[in-house]
């Protein structure tokens, strides 16, 4: 018995060692809001997002994941995968009911020389659109960026989102003090438009999107155009988004800009401004909004005016607090809290609803 138990103890750092290597890693996002649709009590509805005033305990964005690297045995190329999950830490639930939820892709990663390197991924991720805002100051808590950006005059982020059944190819080429990235992304069913239980693909939905990220020293340039067919009521949309970030010492400048063309209230222009600080272990953060009318449509813009302060604890923990305020013009109801984050504040047209939260993000 002993002498099993012994070549047991010897075999399991043998296995663990030649197992492929892998990266756990995640994040745990809570926040305690105060949320209001500027709604009166008899209008109020918790069943579709309209409160008069109440507080929540919220969960955004919340991750976990698996991602690695392993040798292919050809020279200089390797195959790379991630698994990443999203799920409620406030109610246990997965966002989504599936495994796979998030970014979640297999793929290859050939190095041409030192300086330039080839990616190639099949599986579900962000569209090239969404990754734009990869730099934007205002993400996953209630001032997220997606309460106008993406979002519909009608009510609803809409194109923030991740694409299935998806082939994204890049092109990463390093330069001085930074890369300069081109990528391109297509499906041949982008989010199964029909709702059917599939044997193959279903066409009736597909996509397509193209890129290009600048990194270069304190300077920052993404831009990308997505293109989805049949989007909706079998109409077209076209999504071209840019987001410019600067630093300047402890300064962070960010300018965005959108235009989406759809139908409806989904066609239509937005632009933002944020200016951020970092001051020891403090970062405090301004952002200004503008969603302009819908084509066709008056008066069916809206401005969104922000504050935050965060303060980074340790390497892992951070807590902040945020501001927020929604101003709808007379034909608008753009959500007053959308995008990561989990709980999400709708409103009436010609209202201003607003939120405060106080919030703490824990990464490994």
């Amino acid at each position: 018995m002993k002498k099993i138990a012994l070549m047991i103890a010897a075999a399991v750092p043998a296995v663990a060692f030649a197992a492929p290597q892998a990266t756990i890693y995640g994040q745990l996002h809570l926040s305690a809001d105060y949320v209001n649709s500027d709604v009166s009590k008899d209008q109020k509805s918790y069943a579709t997002g309209l409160s008069d005033g109440s507080l929540n305990l919220s969960s955004n964005s919340s991750r976990f994941g698996l991602k690695g690297e392993l040798e292919s045995g050809l020279e200089n190329l390797k195959v790379i995968y991630q698994i990443e999950s999203g799920f409620n830490v406030d109610g246990g639930d997965s966002t989504t009911g599936y495994l796979a939820s998030r970014n979640s892709y297999l793929g290859a990663r050939y190095l041409a020389d030192k300086a330039m390197t080839f990616e190639v991924l099949g599986g579900r991720h962000d569209t090239l659109g969404k990754m734009t805002m990869g730099k934007n100051l205002f993400k996953d808590h209630v001032a997220d960026y997606g309460a106008i950006f993406g979002a519909s005059a009608a009510g609803g982020n809409k194109f923030d989102t991740r694409v299935n059944n998806m082939v994204l190819g890049r092109y990463i080429r390093n330069i001085e003090g930074g890369n300069l990235v081109v990528s391109a992304q297509a499906s041949s069913d982008a989010g199964n438009a029909n709702n059917i239980a599939k044997t193959v693909d279903d066409s009736k939905q597909t996509f397509h999107a193209v890129g290009v990220d600048l990194n270069q020293g304190p300077l920052s340039v993404a831009v990308a155009y997505d293109h989805w067919n049949n989007y909706s009521a079998d109409a077209d949309a076209d999504i071209l988004r840019a987001v410019v970030s600067y630093k300047m010492g402890d300064w962070t400048a960010v300018g965005l800009g959108e235009n989406v063309r759809n139908t409806g209230a989904l066609n239509r222009k937005a632009y933002g401004a944020q200016l951020g600080y970092k001051a020891d272990k403090w970062f405090y953060a301004g952002q200004v909004l503008q969603a302009g009318d819908a084509k066709d449509m008056e008066d069916t813009g809206a401005t969104m005016v922000s504050l935050s302060a965060q303060k980074t604890l340790t390497e892992s923990l951070a807590v902040y607090g945020v501001a927020t305020r929604t101003h709808n013009e007379d034909n608008a109801k753009f959500n007053g809290v959308d995008g990561g984050h989990g709980n999400k504040l709708k409103t009436v047209a010609d209202a201003n609803p607003y939120a405060l939260s106080v919030g703490a993000v824990l990464k490994f």
